[in-house]
This record gives C-alpha cells, structure tokens and sequence, in this order.
C-alpha cells in the first residue's frame, strides 16, 4: 500500500508542476499584453477588456492573475524568493548584509534581466495618479513586511522603533535607486542598490 501511494504521489507532481507552468504561462501572456497596450495608449486610456481581448483570455481570467489594473504594472515575482533567500542568510550577519546577500541571490536569477521593460514601467508610474496611489500603498506594505522579517531574526517586537525605522529606511533606500535608474540609464539598479545598502549598513545596525 505504501509503495502504491508513493507511485500515485510521484505522478501526482508532474502534472502539478505542468498546471504551475500553465497559469504562470498564462500571467505573463497578460501582463506582457497589459504593458504594450499601457506604453502604446496610456494606462487610463487601457481597459482590462482591451488587455483580455489582446491575451485572448477572458476578463474573469485577467482577474484572476491579477486583482486590479494596477497590479498588472506593480506585480513583484520577486518577493517570495527575496523572502526564502533571506531565511537561509547566515544568523551571524547584520540585518542589511542579510539583504544584502538574500537580494544577490535573487538577482543572480536574471530576476532583472529586463531592464529596459523596468524603466518603462516606472515611466508609467510617473505619469499616472493612480499608480502612484497604488505604488505608496505598496511600499508601506512592504515596510511592514519587512518590519516583521527583521523582528524574526533579531528577536524584537515588530513594532520596535528601531526595527520600523530600519524597515523604512531599507525600503527608502531601494526606492530611491529604483527612480535613479528612471532619470539616468546608465545606472545600474543592482550595483547601486547593494552600495547604497552596504553605505547604510555603516550607520544603522541591529
């Protein structure tokens, strides 16, 4: 019996990881669509109808990628591997050198091999309210997030002063690299961020 569940189980995972391919599949093919129609008629003007018809999907899937239109721009596949990555960062490292070498790992995946398509989406940040919106939104998110990832590893409330201000410094210094690399092209976004980090590593450690 335990070997016949052992074989059921073993051809249970192909065909699991088949459909994971399958709707990430399908989640690029929208968001790919989503981001020509936004660079080619603005993001107001883009209708999640418009996007579907282009994806030759239906609405209700385009919803179901993607809870708003917003999220079609701002989606990060980033994050979950950034918070693996800095799980299995040395105990002994300061919280930034933690982030740091969690964030090499990460990009060390070719996560930013489209560079280009990155300051793109940034351009439309800028030109839209409602982006903006939803970018703020995002990155108080992300500060707490990140306020609870470093409690975990050093032991403190999550609402510690000095873990929240850390939280929100590392996240300000990642945005500001991150709009750098809108306004000059020849900055290279994971180079700068990691000596930005390494620069407040310097002056604010836990």
């Amino acid at each position: 019996m335990a070997d016949h569940n052992r074989g059921e189980r073993a051809h249970r995972r192909p065909a699991n990881g088949l459909r994971a391919r399958k709707v990430a599949l399908s989640r690029d093919a929208i968001r790919s669509e989503a981001l020509r129609l936004f660079l080619e008629q603005g993001y107001e003007a883009t209708s999640m109808e418009q996007i579907a018809a282009a994806a030759v999907v239906s609405e209700r899937t385009c919803y179901r990628h993607f809870a708003t239109k917003a999220d079609l721009v701002l989606f990060d596949h980033s994050e979950p591997p950034f918070l693996t990555a800095l799980a299995r960062q040395p105990a002994e490292l300061t919280v930034v050198a933690a982030i740091r070498g969690a964030l090499a790992d990460v990009f060390a995946t070719g996560v930013l091999r489209q560079r280009a398509q990155h300051r793109d989406l940034l351009r439309l940040v800028a030109d839209s309210p409602e982006l903006r919106r939803a970018m703020l939104d995002r990155h108080v998110a992300a500060v707490h997030l990140l306020a609870g990832e470093i409690a975990a590893r050093t032991g403190r409330p999550g609402d510690d002063p000095p873990v929240c201000s850390l939280a929100g410094a590392i996240v300000g210094a990642g945005l500001t690299v991150t709009l750098a690399t809108v306004h000059d092209p020849r900055v290279d976004l994971v180079e700068r961020l990691d000596a930005t980090l390494a620069q407040l590593d310097q002056g604010l450690r836990l």
